[in-house]
């Protein structure tokens, strides 16, 4: 029995794949951010990501090795034995290693910011503490 060798897709794949999964995470952020504004006035864009990269690429990588970009691209997201990634593994990689997590908390500390400049009576604090430091861990985690 031969060993087998995972070999890289070719890049302009990857690319195509990964533009129509960042559309359709684009889509379940914008529904996951609208929707409680709209239905209760609460902005929740943490929760939004974490809920759209959750059911748009961990789950479906997790378990079918596929998103949707994958499969109009025929690709598929193996480990180095060729069997399904795991999980977790899926999830640090899309949350961290893609930067969507750090970017929507940079993005939630710059809109609370900007409401505040533009909002009459709107008030917003400075990330201070602990918060400071995952804004600034934010920053260098979204310039890797």
């Amino acid at each position: 029995m031969t060993p087998f060798t995972p070999t890289p897709a070719p890049l302009p794949a990857r690319i195509g794949a990964g533009l129509v999964d960042a559309a359709v995470l684009l889509v379940l952020c914008t529904a996951a951010f609208l929707v409680p504004l709209l239905l209760q006035g609460v902005v929740l864009p943490m929760w939004g990501v974490l809920l759209a990269v959750l059911a748009g690429s961990v789950v479906p990588l997790a378990a079918f090795r596929r998103t949707l970009g994958f499969v109009i691209f025929r690709l598929e997201l193996v480990g180095k034995d060729g069997h399904a990634v795991g999980a977790g593994d899926v999830l640090f990689r899309e949350l961290l290693g893609r930067g969507y997590f750090p970017a929507a908390f940079l993005f939630t500390v710059l809109a609370g910011a900007l409401a505040t400049l533009f909002v009459p009576g709107l008030r917003f604090s400075a990330p201070t503490g602990l918060t400071a430091f995952f804004a600034f861990a934010s920053m260098i985690a979204l310039g890797f």
